[in-house]
C-alpha cells in the first residue's frame, strides 16, 4: 500500500530527507571538485547555462522508469544547487543580465543550506502540517492531493516549476526551488523510501565513486 505524505510523515522524515539532501551535497563537492573555486557543475553552465535544469528533468525521467529513491535526492540536491547558481536564495544578489552565474562549492552551498531549508520546511507548513484536518473516509483519501499524489502528474509538475524558473522573476525564483524539493519529498515518502534500512543516498564517500546503474 502507498503511504501517505501526512503530518506525521513532514515532521518525521522530512528532518531525515533534508539530511541526506545536505550528505549528498557535502560528498558529492569531492567527487565532482575542479577547483578551489568551482565544481564541474560550473564548469559545464559556463558553456550550458541550463545544464542543471536539463539535469534535473532527466533524473525525473529516470525516476519515472526505475523508481530509485536516489534520483529523488538528486533531483532535490540540483534543485538547491540551481537556486545559488542564480542568487535564488534570500540574501543572495539575483543575477540578471550579463552576470556571471555564481559557483557552488561546497563552502558555498554551506553558507546558503540552512536559508533553503527553512523555506522548503515552510512548503511543507503551508501544504501539510498547517492545513485544515478533515476527517475524509478512506476510501476517497486518495483524492486528497495533500497527501497522496498521482506520480506522473508529480514528476510532471516538477518538471514545470524546473522549466518555469529560467523566465520567473527573482522573487518568484526564489520559491520555485524548494518547492521542487518538497515535491521530491513527497515522491519520497509516497514510494516508501524512507521505510528501509539503508537510505539509497548515493553518498560517494560510500560507494568510493563506483556507480552501479539502474539496470543492474
Amino acid at each position: 500500500m502507498r503511504e501517505f505524505c501526512n503530518r506525521d510523515a513532514v515532521t518525521n522524515y522530512l528532518p531525515v530527507f533534508l539530511d541526506v539532501l545536505e550528505k549528498q551535497f557535502t560528498g558529492c563537492g569531492d567527487k565532482y571538485a575542479y577547483s578551489d573555486v568551482a565544481e564541474w557543475t560550473d564548469v559545464l553552465c559556463a558553456s550550458t547555462p541550463t545544464w542543471v535544469e536539463e539535469t534535473i528533468k532527466k533524473y525525473a525521467g529516470r525516476y519515472k522508469q526505475y523508481g530509485q529513491g536516489k534520483d529523488l535526492v538528486k533531483m532535490a540536491t540540483y534543485a538547491f544547487i540551481l537556486a545559488i547558481k542564480h542568487g535564488a536564495i534570500i540574501g543572495m544578489d539575483s543575477v540578471s543580465g550579463d552576470d556571471p552565474l555564481y559557483c557552488t562549492t561546497v563552502p558555498v552551498k554551506a553558507m546558503h543550506w540552512p536559508q533553503f531549508r527553512g523555506v522548503v520546511e515552510k512548503v511543507a507548513e503551508c501544504l501539510i502540517t498547517n492545513r485544515k484536518q478533515y476527517d475524509i473516509p478512506f476510501a476517497m483519501s486518495g483524492f486528497d492531493v495533500t497527501r497522496q499524489f498521482d506520480d506522473l502528474s508529480n514528476l510532471t509538475q516538477i518538471i514545470i516549476q524546473v522549466m518555469n524558473f529560467e523566465y520567473a522573476d527573482k522573487w518568484r525564483k526564489r520559491e520555485l526551488m524548494p518547492v521542487v524539493a518538497f515535491l521530491c519529498f513527497v515522491q519520497w515518502i509516497q514510494d516508501g523510501h524512507h521505510d528501509v534500512d539503508k537510505i539509497d543516498d548515493d553518498d560517494p564517500r560510500d560507494t568510493k565513486g563506483i556507480k552501479t546503474e539502474v539496470e543492474e
